[in-house]
């Protein structure tokens, strides 16, 4: 019976993640907000206990952040952060891409479907992120380097708040780099490794290049505990992609 209860908390806790993460990509939960765990109990139907277990899971993620006495916050953005997360993932996603075996035919089927999912005009930055997650990872899958697969899937999952502001940003004002999904599987299915490796380069570059212009520098961030001020309604949205390499 005590198995039962463990794998009962186990399951709620991971429920409670879930949620709070769709909190968090819907910017229903901004950076620098406290997560009131009795007000997600109770709106979950749950008690403190796997709402806490959760909240540990998060902060793992980078999502949230735990602050002694204090208790949880989601995590404040910053430009420091993100570029080093970038750099992690460009020195590392290269090396597969270089070594990836070229996808079967069922493979590519599988990534055409990932594809026209990111491209449905009424798509929300939940399903976005989920979709490009099974996209990318279904590449980073085709390398003999699991391990180094398994790390950039950990950077990935640090970064979906940076990645989640990025993609409100392209659902709501620019849709260029949808193009972006149309050529890696081009260059997977024509095993053209050159273009494969410049389209991974400039799809992280675009998300850069889109936060940069936004995101507060080190000495710049909120007062612990704080929201963030909104600088995307802030930014001029002209700027969001310039720099990208094209």
């Amino acid at each position: 019976m005590a198995g039962s209860g463990a794998d009962a908390n186990e399951t709620a806790a991971t429920i409670a993640a879930d949620a709070i993460r769709r909190r968090i990509l819907q910017q229903r939960l901004m950076p620098g907000m406290h997560v009131r765990q009795d007000e997600l109990a109770t709106e979950l139907g749950m008690s403190r206990v796997p709402i806490r277990e959760a909240l540990k899971m998060l902060s793992v993620d980078g999502l949230v952040t735990y602050e002694p006495n204090r208790g949880y916050f989601v995590t404040q953005l910053s430009r420091s952060e993100m570029l080093q997360l970038y750099w992690l993932r460009e020195t590392v996603e290269d090396n597969l891409i270089n070594t990836a075996r070229w996808p079967t035919a069922q493979e590519l089927a599988d990534l055409e479907v990932q594809k026209q999912r990111m491209k449905r005009a009424d798509i929300t930055v939940e399903e976005m992120v989920a979709a490009a997650d099974a996209f990318h990872f279904a590449i980073f899958a085709l390398s003999p380097k699991h391990i180094l697969a398994r790390e950039v899937k950990r950077w990935w999952a640090m970064s979906t708040a940076y990645r989640a502001l990025s993609i409100s940003i392209h659902i709501r004002e620019d849709r260029e780099s949808d193009g972006d999904h149309d050529r890696f599987v081009e260059a997977l299915s024509s095993r053209d490794r050159t273009m494969l490796l410049e389209v991974s380069r400039r799809h992280r570059e675009t998300t850069v290049a889109r936060l940069l212009p936004i995101l507060p520098d080190p000495g710049e961030d909120s007062t612990p505990g704080e929201p963030a001020p909104n600088r995307t309604a802030q930014a001029d949205p002209s700027r969001h992609a310039r720099g990208a390499r094209r």
